[in-house]
């Protein structure tokens, strides 16, 4: 099963468009509650599994990267407690995005590229996971790549850094969750509408890269196709490095950025040997440098087993830019005489609108190399003679009197490393620091902007926000936080929000040969009229119910249980967080793509016992949804079912829950779930190995109050 909000433009403070619960039978053991910020949902599952999903969520605004214009925020924002499945990795967003590369890593986040949930992650829930991990950041103290400089030095050669970096983190995600200028979670290189907006060091180096002058001017190769351990069925596999081309997008967006002046942010993790300082001493993963201008962009010839025994790359040498102080690491006695930052890069996106008239000259002062063959110009690089850069030409990489290729030992020509003159930044360049959420006139506080991550002041470190309530600093010790104010919505401030979709209730694909039953109607207490859909499942595997909240009795009160949902999670009685996921890709550790919250028996896909709730502290809001979960079941389908856990999860703007199954051992055959607030969509595939069919075989629109039961263990065994 796989769920989405109904709305691409809502922020929500709910399950994943819902609150998902899962509940057991007395007997079973264990029952559930998730719940998703778009919605509210709350699961159940008895001695057989109930999936109940409770979606409370919201109208809210989106607010763009870089277009705060109020006049665009139509947004709707939800509050959504529910009962869900287990929630996927990130899709990348998400992970996919044309701001990262192809490569390995995790999905961003479509975040359906973003990371997977903890508990069982499936094929599917780990395209956004599947992060690049390399020998050198696998093993730590081994010296750096065969071919690097001999002045890379080991983890353990470094000196110890002495103060933390104005922008630093332990993981990945903390990093694209926090960073603008560097959203990647699989290549290094980050663009957007092919403009670089940052670039990643780190161990997979090359030869001839170079950290010269106290790293105000970094040569490394850069587009991607470098050598790099993937991970396959559980293996670490080397892949070879590939030949580069100008049009390749990481290596086309690069070149753009070095012809129009653009700058770019640099991040390092402490697997790059030319750094020299250890940033492991200080458990420092990811840093930012700050901005640099790329001077210099040309082609050369690697040796390789591949291709021929040489493939082309493409180098890059980067420039500090002037305007943000002395590089940090630099040692105070060092900085005399230079512009003081106090520890701050001072430079900022540029908005949108300026980002189309920044194109000025190369700032080399170098003679270039005129190539007789071709007629283009190449850089005089290597003191072994002016050669032709350009990919395209016959003498590419040949000397010219002799026409035989370079030799493989080079070394750069001396003027070359010298730095050229002072590379400025554009204006509207103000602070590499991302500022921190402001409260809303209209009081959302579940738009995108809020799933943000947290820069801290004090110490510099980027966190993911990990709790509903508030961000926090994850620097052990550190202790600083902040909140905003967030208001109680109400149901009916999303109850007309509108849905692009083909159908009203659900949809059946004609391969799937499942059959649609006529609606019927059911009793609500003494006077409320229901109505249930109920759709049976192909070969005996099993029915999903969907019951409609469709009457006045029914609405008042989910209503009042969103609003319950809501109050708790402000006051911090329910504590909504972002557990770590047990199997992912990424180095370090990896959040879900929600906030949960599990109450009564532990359910492992939520870190068990740990991070459950026993019955006796579970918040009013939990206990009432299960009982109403209970009673709609039985008024609706005339069975008796006792839940003993409940999963709720809560989802913000953009956060889903991607294809799983409720299989957990212990598990019933009954799952059902609770959606309260916005419409979300639920849907559902074969599992893989069930069928040669792809794609979704059947879809359901969940709206305000709505439950969705699956029953029967065949559910669970043949589809996700």
């Amino acid at each position: 099963m796989s769920r989405s909000n109904g709305s691409s433009s809502v922020g929500q403070l709910t399950a994943h468009g819902r609150w998902k619960s899962r509940a057991k039978p007395l007997g079973s053991r264990d029952a559930r509650i998730d719940h998703d910020p778009n919605t509210q949902t709350i699961a159940g599952s008895p001695s057989t599994d109930w999936l109940t999903n409770m979606s409370a969520s919201q109208a809210l605004q989106p607010v763009p990267l870089w277009n705060n214009d109020p006049s665009k925020k139509t947004a709707v924002e939800q509050l959504n407690h529910g009962a869900s499945v287990k929630q996927e990795p990130f899709e990348e967003h998400p992970l996919t995005d044309d701001y990262c590369t192809s490569g390995p890593l995790f999905k961003s986040m479509d975040m359906d590229d973003v990371p997977a949930d903890q508990g069982k992650v499936k094929d599917a829930d780990v395209d956004m996971n599947d992060l690049l991990v390399g020998q050198g950041m696998v093993k730590g103290t081994e010296r750096s790549p065969k071919g690097r400089d001999e002045e890379a030095k080991t983890t353990t050669d470094r000196p110890l850094l002495t103060r933390y970096p104005p922008m630093w983190a332990e993981n990945r995600q903390e990093v694209c969750e926090t960073f603008d200028w560097f959203r990647s979670y699989q290549g290094g290189v980050y663009f957007t509408k092919e403009i670089v907006k940052g670039y990643l060091l780190g161990g997979f180096g090359a030869k001839r890269d170079k950290f010269l002058h106290d790293g105000r001017l970094i040569i490394s190769h850069g587009g991607g196709k470098a050598e790099s351990v993937h991970s396959e069925k559980g293996r670490s596999v080397m892949k070879e490095a590939g030949n580069q081309q100008s049009d390749d997008k990481s290596v086309r967006a690069l070149l753009k950025n070095f012809r129009e002046g653009r700058p770019l942010a640099l991040v390092i993790d402490d697997k790059y040997p030319l750094f020299p300082f250890s940033l492991a001493s200080k458990n420092v993963t990811y840093a930012v440098l700050g901005f640099y201008m790329i001077v210099h962009a040309w082609a050369e010839y690697e040796n390789a087993k591949a291709e021929g025994g040489r493939i082309v790359k493409y180098k890059f040498a980067f420039q500090w830019c002037e305007g943000q102080g002395a590089p940090w690491w630099f040692p105070p006695t060092r900085e005399k005489g230079l512009d003081s930052s106090n520890g701050d890069i001072d430079t900022k996106p540029p908005e949108k609108s300026e980002e189309v008239d920044l194109a000025v000259e190369s700032t080399s002062d170098f003679v270039p190399f005129h190539c007789n063959a071709c007629g283009e110009k190449s850089p005089y690089v290597y003191k072994e003679g002016p050669v032709c850069l350009m990919p395209s030409c016959p003498m590419f990489w040949r000397v010219q009197k002799t026409s035989e290729y370079l030799p493989e030992e080079l070394t750069y020509h001396k003027e070359f490393l010298l730095l050229h003159k002072p590379c400025y930044l554009p204006l509207g360049y103000e602070t590499l620091r991302p500022p921190p959420v402001t409260e809303r006139p209209d009081g959302i506080t579940t738009s995108e902007a809020f799933t943000r991550g947290f820069h801290c002041t004090k110490c510099g470190r980027m966190s993911c926000r990990s709790e509903w309530s508030h961000w926090k600093c994850n620097n052990p010790g550190c202790g600083n936080s902040y909140r905003v104010p967030s208001k109680i919505h109400r149901a009916n401030e999303f109850c007309f929000q509108q849905i692009s979709s083909k159908f009203i209730y659900d949809w059946i694909d004609s391969k799937c040969k499942a059959i649609r039953k006529p609606l019927r109607n059911f009793t609500i207490g003494t006077t409320g009229i229901g109505q249930v859909l109920t759709i049976e499942l192909p070969r005996n595997r099993g029915f999903l119910h969907h019951i409609l909240s469709n009457s006045i009795k029914a609405k008042e009160e989910v209503s009042q249980l969103f609003k319950e949902y809501q109050e708790a999670a402000n006051d911090g009685s329910l504590v909504f967080r972002r557990w770590p996921m047990r199997m992912h890709k990424c180095r370090g550790s990896l959040l879900t793509n929600y906030f949960s919250h599990n109450a009564g028996v532990p359910y492992n896909y939520v870190g068990g016992s740990e991070n459950t709730v026993p019955w006796a502290k579970a918040p009013a809001a939990v206990l009432h949804a299960r009982e109403l979960i209970q009673r709609r079941i039985r008024e609706a389908l005339g069975k008796e079912i006792q839940f003993n856990e409940v999963l709720s999860a809560a989802y913000m703007e953009r956060q889903k829950m991607a294809f799983h199954t409720d299989d957990e051992k212990g598990l019933g055959s009954v799952v059902a779930g609770l959606s309260l607030g916005s419409p979300a969509f639920m849907h559902f595939r074969m599992r893989k190995g069930q069928n040669d069919e792809k794609g979704i075989a059947i879809s359901f629109i969940l709206r305000h109050g709505d439950i969705l039961v699956m029953d029967g263990a065949g559910v669970q065994k043949y589809y996700e």
